[in-house]
């Protein structure tokens, strides 16, 4: 991102992050109209999850210009949401949601400058949040592995020939 984007970014947060929650609203209501199997990661009651939505957005707005932060917070986000389900096809649906509601909170600001700066954004989130799912995956894959290797180990209490009984030998 360059500077001038981020500048856009910090300039537009504060209106789209206030109090009333409409980007959230927003947010939610585009998501579900997108992509409807998302709606099934939620349970009933979004109030909560859009509380989130907004701090984890301020978070991110603050951590932008901390480039380590910035990765470091979306990695592990990434981890948490490839264990609520959240697969690939779910980012892309989720940055045109966050277009469309940005968009429509800001109105006649949302110019063509200030699209592009939250795009690039978007396009940063995506990507680290990727990595962080995929760290997950790599971790997990991993300890199936060592988990599969994983032998009894003779105990006092047990013969040699029992504990061949329960390792398969």
């Amino acid at each position: 991102m360059t500077p001038d984007q981020l500048e856009l970014i910090e300039l537009t947060s504060d209106a789209l992050l206030s109090v009333d929650g409409r980007l959230a609203d927003r947010f939610y209501e585009r998501l579900f109209e997108i992509a409807p199997d998302t709606r099934l990661l939620f349970g009933r009651d979004l109030e909560e999850q859009k509380i989130k939505l907004l701090n984890m957005l301020a978070s991110l707005v603050g951590a932008v210009r901390n480039r380590e932060l910035f990765a470091s917070i979306l990695s592990h986000l990434g981890r948490r949401h490839a264990g609520y389900g959240v697969v690939v096809a779910h980012y892309s649906a989720t940055g045109t949601a966050l277009m469309a509601s940005l968009a429509e909170i800001l109105g006649p600001r949302f110019t063509e400058p200030v699209s592009e700066a939250w795009k690039a954004l978007y396009d940063d989130v995506e990507r680290e949040m990727l990595h962080g799912a995929e760290a997950r995956r790599v971790s997990e894959d991993r300890s199936q592995d060592v988990m599969a290797d994983i032998r009894p180990v003779p105990s006092p209490s047990r013969s040699v020939d029992e504990t061949h009984r329960y390792s398969g030998n």
